[in-house]
C-alpha cells in the first residue's frame, strides 16, 4: 500500500489490480452512456482508449469481461460514468484514503502517488487465470485527490514517469487533465496545498525527471483545512433530490449523477462552494451554457442532458431554462443536445465566480391570448395562442369549402 521515499515524503501505491481486491470489479452502466440518450450522439471515447479492444458500441457500450484487463482507461475517458470501479466509492476505500496519514508522525510534507507499472503480457495465459493490468492513475477522480489533500499535505505529487513506456500511455492526457482540474478546485475552494505532475515527458523535457511544480504554492494552516473539510461516507449513484434546488416546496427528481460527481459535489458544498477565482478557471470539471435568443424552449435539452444540468420549468408567469453548473459533467456535447443548434457551451471564466448553484439560461414571459384569455408563450410576435390559431385555421378551411 505504501513505501518510504524519504524523511519528509511518502511514496504511495494506491492500487495494483493484481494484488488489491479493492479495485477488482469494473462495472458498466449502459443507461448512463450518452449514445442511449440521443440518436445524434457519436461518442466513442471509451472505444478509442481501450488498448485491448474489448468494448463495442451498439449503441450503448458492451464490455467483453473475459478480455478486459481492468486498466481503467474507459473509467477516465467516460464523462457520464458509464464505466466505474464501484469499490472506489465505498466507505472502506474512502476512509482508507482519509486516514492514510493518520498514524504517521511526523506527517510527511510531500506525498507521491506512484504507478506500480504494467507487467509484460504472459504468452498463452491459462484460461483459468484472468489477465490483469495495473489500474491507470488516470482512473482516480478529483474527489479522491481532494481527500488525500485534506490530510494537511503540503504537496501531492502524481508520478507519471512510467507513462511514456506504459501500454496504457493513452491515459497520460487524462492524467494531466485530472491534475489541472484538481488544482483549480483547490484554489477555488481556498484549500491549502498544491498538486503537481512529475516525470511527464511533455512537461519535463529539460528537467531530467525531477519534480517541477506546475502551480503556485498556496499556504494555509492545517487548522484552517480541517475546519472547512470533513470526512465523507459511501457514495452511491442514483436519482438525487436536492432541496436547495426545489421550488414551491417540491422536490424535483433529476437524472442520476455518476458516483464521482456526487462525491465531488459533497466536497464542494462542505467546503463552502467555489468562491475564489483560480489561476486557470477553464480547467474546472464543468462548463457553462447559454442559449441564443431564437430558442423555442422545446424542452429537448432538459430531457436529454445526461447530468440534468439543464432543466426547463413552466411557471405561472412564463417558462425558464435553468443551468446547474455542479451537475454539468463536462461532456462538451451541448451542441448535439439541441435539435435546433441553439445551445453553446464554454469553459468557466473569472466573471463566473462565485459559482452559483443555479443560473437562468433563457426565459420567456407568458402573454394573455386575445381569443381565449389563457396565458401562453410564443417565439413569434402574436397575441393568439396556438390553440386559437388552430381553430382559426380550421374555421377558414371550412369557409373555403362551403364557398366552393
Amino acid at each position: 500500500m505504501e513505501s518510504k521515499a524519504g524523511d519528509n515524503s511518502l511514496m504511495v501505491e494506491l492500487w495494483d489490480a493484481a494484488r488489491a481486491p479493492v479495485m477488482s470489479a469494473l462495472a458498466v452502466y449502459p443507461d448512463r452512456c450518452w449514445n442511449t440518450h440521443t440518436a445524434r450522439s457519436r461518442c466513442s471515447r471509451c472505444l478509442e482508449v481501450c488498448v485491448e479492444g474489448c468494448i463495442r458500441l451498439s449503441p450503448a457500450p458492451v464490455l467483453d469481461t473475459d478480455q478486459c484487463e481492468g486498466c481503467g482507461l474507459c473509467v477516465a475517458a467516460c464523462p457520464t460514468g458509464a464505466f466505474v470501479f464501484p469499490r472506489m466509492f465505498q466507505e472502506q476505500y474512502l476512509q482508507g484514503l482519509s486516514s492514510l496519514l493518520a498514524r504517521r508522525e511526523p506527517k510527511p510534507r510531500v506525498v507521491v502517488i506512484a504507478c506500480p507499472g504494467n507487467p509484460e503480457k504472459t504468452p498463452d495465459p491459462s484460461p483459468r487465470q484472468k489477465k490483469t493490468s495495473s489500474v491507470c492513475l488516470a482512473a482516480l477522480e478529483e474527489g479522491h485527490l481532494l481527500q488525500l489533500q485534506a490530510q494537511g499535505i503540503a504537496e501531492l505529487v502524481i508520478d507519471a514517469s512510467r507513462c511514456a513506456d506504459c501500454r496504457l500511455s493513452r491515459g497520460r492526457e487524462h492524467l494531466r487533465k485530472l491534475v489541472l482540474r484538481t488544482q483549480s478546485l483547490l484554489e477555488s475552494l481556498e484549500l491549502p496545498g498544491r498538486i503537481t505532475l512529475a516525470g511527464d515527458p511533455g512537461v519535463l523535457d529539460e528537467g531530467g525527471g525531477a519534480c517541477i511544480p506546475l502551480f503556485p504554492k498556496i499556504a494555509y494552516s492545517r487548522r484552517h483545512l480541517f475546519s472547512r473539510f470533513g470526512q465523507f461516507g459511501p457514495v452511491e449513484g442514483g436519482t438525487e433530490y436536492d432541496p436547495d434546488e426545489a421550488e414551491e416546496g417540491e422536490f424535483d427528481p433529476v437524472p442520476a449523477l455518476p458516483e464521482k460527481r456526487i462525491l465531488l459535489n459533497r466536497i464542494i458544498r462542505t467546503a463552502g462552494g467555489l468562491t475564489a477565482v483560480p489561476d486557470n478557471p477553464q480547467d474546472l470539471p464543468f462548463r457553462f451554457v447559454k442559449a441564443r435568443k431564437e430558442c423555442v424552449l422545446c424542452d429537448s435539452c432538459s430531457q436529454i442532458c445526461p447530468g440534468g444540468a439543464l432543466r426547463q420549468k413552466t411557471g405561472p408567469n412564463g417558462v425558464l431554462l435553468s443551468f446547474y453548473p455542479l451537475r454539468c459533467l463536462d461532456c462538451d456535447l451541448c451542441d448535439e443536445i439541441c435539435p435546433h443548434g441553439l445551445l453553446e457551451s464554454r469553459p468557466a471564466r473569472a466573471e463566473d465566480f462565485p459559482i452559483e448553484m443555479r443560473r437562468v439560461v433563457f426565459g420567456r414571459r407568458k402573454i394573455k391570448c386575445v381569443g381565449c384569455e389563457r396565458p401562453f408563450t410564443s417565439v413569434e410576435k402574436t397575441e393568439i395562442c396556438p390553440f386559437c390559431r388552430r381553430l382559426q385555421t380550421l374555421d377558414q378551411a371550412m369557409m373555403d369549402i362551403l364557398a366552393w
